[in-house]
């Protein structure tokens, strides 16, 4: 019989849900002069975001194909920045970002729909930085990294299972198909390796 036979449901809806799901005991620091008190100092932290995200002068990324199409082609710099992205996406994805950071530090983690017992503690890590700290580590990330930018755009895992399931539940099955064959073709090299050494199979090998 699975877990799930004859399930009792904790809650009656999802509201009762999200009040009732244990989060984690830690806030941002407390009167934090950083956070923005109106929407011109929120305009300002946006118009860094996306200064960030614009910003192709210092970037470390490997000049890739996705980078070359996406970004920047150092082999053709008379042909500029790439302009893949719509500007007004920018805008609008940078304006989420400083959301969901003010959320994070006037209402604490409670608002963010990740339960991962692991991205929770690497998150309480963060819980001494300013609400300014935490966008200029942003600022510094989407500078210097334009695959991490890239990374922004795509939907969230929630909104991309809900969305696609069907290719979600074929890509998990290949997956774990080439990872089924990947293991087996490890053993075997192993096997062969040892034979090759003349070590007996049975005989560990660090």
């Amino acid at each position: 019989m699975t877990p799930g036979h004859g399930y009792q449901l904790f809650f009656s809806n999802r509201e009762e849900a999200i009040n009732g799901v244990d989060t984690p005991e830690w806030s941002a620091p407390r009167n934090d002069p950083t956070l923005p008190d109106s929407d011109e100092a929120r305009q300002e932290w946006v118009r860094k975001l996306v200064r960030a995200f614009l910003d192709i002068s210092q970037c470390k990324d490997r000049p890739g194909p996705v980078f070359r199409k996406r970004w920047f082609d150092p082999d053709h710099p008379e042909n500029g920045y790439k302009d893949f992205y719509d500007r007004r996406a920018i805008e609008k994805m940078c304006w989420d970002i400083l959301d969901m950071a003010e959320n994070l530090h006037r209402k604490g983690p409670k608002t963010f729909s990740c339960y991962d017992p692991s991205f929770q503690k690497h998150v309480a890590k963060t819980q001494d930085l300013t609400f300014a700290e935490r966008v200029t580590k942003l600022i510094a990330l989407f500078c210097q990294f334009k695959a991490r930018c890239d990374k922004m755009f795509k939907s969230s895992v929630l909104e991309t299972y809900v969305a696609d399931p069907e290719t979600m539940l074929s890509t998990a099955i290949a997956n774990r198909d080439a990872n089924d064959n990947r293991q087996k073709f490890i053993v075997q090299g192993r096997a062969e390796v040892k034979g090759k050494q003349g070590v007996h199979p049975g005989t560990y090998i660090n």
